[in-house]
């Protein structure tokens, strides 16, 4: 298994290609920069839609963005060039969208009705949900949304727009009976704690137990988030005290465990998933358990009184919009993240009863050391490997200034074999979190260690290594990436750094330490090296706190600090960073720090909208 706080990974840069690698690309990005140019003919900007989007839907955001950059007059030109040419999806599409922006539901209906019977695309169901919440019948755009979603339930575009009509119709004051009915369903769980009774009973009548935690806890032992003496203290205080923390952390564990393969092969969720004594709906719900079901580490988006909230994976990147207990969330600090699974019931995320919450530092901290674990994780199989790859091409991408809600997601091909090694060392994250938090010491006999060399000529020998072809220059550090297998993404062996005095400090394991002596020795520098001890790092610090209550009065800090120098912008200002640098996302996640430690030490009176418009930071979280 991956250690999260094992070897190193270095990737070497990104080579650019020739003119015939690019040309293609490059050549179709010009051509469809056309389409927004107020210059090109709309007949001509309606056949690069057609090349692009064939007899298909044209995306909703192009429509926005030619109305945005040019009007609503393009757009409608655009748009009847098209039909002239053919009444197919993309030109339909193209209309129902001018007539949604026009204010012309009836014609929107029309328009996105006729194409769905050509074309049975989400993106039409979306338009046509669209229309019906333009004319005032939320109910019936809100029913359109969940036919789609309860077989695709991962559509954030409908998701989202649902979320937005639930939202109208909750803030109306007067809802229908068919709105509240739809309200009624997004906030129901009882479907959900059907499911989770049946697949507790299958295990009790299996297993001859309760299914408290179904075969799930050796793994979380074994990873070293929790003890053998620990899961008895926990198991006594959750029967004494079913809402406590210890029965939530055991209700984490057996959620986890559910999907746990016994040694037939079969987890206890996808048995209730076969069991034909079972409802057909239960039944269903337990396949979409196993199918589609999501574990990460959840940022939440401050909750606005309106159905759900919007959580971000800092993982995957993925976004959706889920119905989340009160019990969950009341209470935590904003940007709060929660370790843990959402599951798709009927069309609709819901959480599941327990997660593991963490501080925005924390989160980040605990997605890098995922990312850079799984990027040196050659051991976890073939059916790894996409995901694998992915954390190696995305590994610099994790770092604490990263803003969860505008992360690129990872690609759908990746994302299967990405969800199945997340949900596996969800145990070892948790074991990672709790030794951020200092709750326990991480203890790994595989993990790098740190020697100093004792060397005749320290400097003539950094010259050698640094001119040699197995290593390269990382800041002022070295990095050994020879002698591997993998060209493409070398793992690092060890790395080399200089002390003020001089001196030669390395991180490596004992094999890796060995080879480097050796080829030191090769090289002309022959060494001898001593263990140091490293003090432990403790929990990790946000890039920047409030100041403590008595040192300055909260506003007067408010208002100096856009323009102080911060360490982690190397000495430059939040508004010179911004101006400068063009970094408004990072000081957007420096802000968000901010608005976490105020609520975490009950602070009030943070005007974060000032801040943000003294910054000119558009940042904030927008639902799509």
């Amino acid at each position: 298994m991956c250690g999260f706080m094992g070897k190193r990974k270095k990737r070497k840069g990104a080579r650019g290609g020739g003119r015939g690698e690019q040309g293609g690309p490059r050549r179709a990005e010009a051509r469809a920069s056309l389409v927004f140019d107020p210059a090109t003919r709309p007949d001509r900007a309606a056949a690069i839609l057609r090349e692009t989007f064939h007899d298909g839907p044209v995306d909703m955001d192009v429509a926005r963005a030619i109305v945005t950059r040019n009007g609503i007059d393009r757009l409608r030109a655009v748009a009847e060039a098209a039909l002239v040419r053919g009444r197919d999806a993309m030109a339909l599409s193209l209309a129902a969208d001018v007539a949604l922006m026009e204010r012309r539901p009836d014609a929107a209906e029309e328009h996105a009705t006729h194409a769905l019977r050509l074309v049975d695309d989400p993106d039409l169901h979306v338009r046509l949900a669209l229309a019906h919440a333009s004319r005032g019948r939320l109910a019936d755009a809100i029913e359109t949304l969940d036919a789609q979603l309860g077989a695709y339930p991962w559509l954030e575009r409908a998701m989202f727009t649902r979320a937005r009509l639930l939202e109208q119709v909750q803030r109306s004051g007067a809802p229908s009976d068919e709105e509240r009915r739809a309200l009624d369903r997004f906030s129901d769980r009882t479907p959900l704690t059907e499911l989770m009774a049946a697949a507790v009973e299958l295990v009790a009548a299996d297993a001859g137990s309760t299914g408290t935690l179904a075969g799930g806890a050796p793994e979380w032992v074994d990873a070293g988030a929790v003890t053998e003496e620990e899961l008895a203290a926990w198991t006594v205080r959750a029967a004494a005290d079913p809402v406590s923390p210890e029965a939530g952390r055991l209700a984490l564990i057996t959620e986890w465990a559910w999907l746990t393969p016994a040694e037939d092969g079969a987890s206890p969720v996808s048995r209730v998933a076969g069991d034909e004594r079972l409802p057909t709906a239960l039944r269903r719900r337990a396949e979409d358990w196993v199918s589609s079901a999501m574990w990460g580490l959840w940022e939440l988006a401050p909750p606005d009184g309106t159905p759900g909230v919007v959580l971000s994976d800092l993982i995957t990147g993925v976004r959706i919009h889920a119905e989340v207990p009160e019990a969950v969330v009341d209470g935590l600090p904003r940007w709060s993240s929660l370790l843990g699974c959402l599951v798709p019931v009927d069309g609709y995320w819901r959480a599941g009863s327990s997660f593991e919450v963490a501080s925005p530092i924390e989160a980040r901290v605990l997605a890098h050391e995922f990312v850079h674990g799984l990027a040196g994780a050659d051991e976890l199989g073939e059916q790894a490997m996409p995901a694998v790859r992915w954390a190696r091409r995305a590994h610099d991408d994790f770092d604490v200034l990263r803003l969860a809600d505008a992360a690129e997601p990872a690609p759908p091909d990746v994302m299967p074999a990405l969800q199945v090694v997340v949900r596996m060392l969800v145990p070892q994250m948790v074991a990672v979190l709790r030794v951020l938090r200092g709750e326990v010491e991480f203890e790994d006999d595989s993990a790098d260690r740190w020697s100093v060399l004792t060397l005749d000529d320290p400097a003539a020998a950094w010259r050698a290594l640094a001119g040699h072809a197995e290593f390269e220059l990382d800041g002022e550090d070295l990095v050994w990436v020879g002698g591997i297998e993998d060209e493409e993404d070398p793992v690092a062996r060890a790395r080399l750094e200089r002390s003020e005095d001089g001196q030669i400090a390395v991180e490596a394991g004992p094999d890796d330490l060995a080879a480097l002596l050796d080829l030191l020795g090769r090289v002309g520098h022959p060494a001898t090296a001593e263990e140091v001890e490293v003090a432990a790092d403790g929990p990790p610090e946000a890039p920047v706190a409030l100041p403590h209550p008595g040192a300055i009065e909260l506003a007067d800090w408010l208002r100096v600090w856009p323009d102080e120098p911060l360490e982690c912008f190397g000495g430059l200002s939040a508004r010179e960073a911004v101006g400068r640098h063009d970094a408004g996302a990072d000081v957007e996640m420096l802000v968000r720090y901010l608005e976490h430690d105020a609520d975490r030490r009950g602070l009030a009176g943070l005007d974060t909208g000032a801040l943000r418009t003294a910054l000119g930071l558009t940042q904030g979280l927008e639902n799509e």
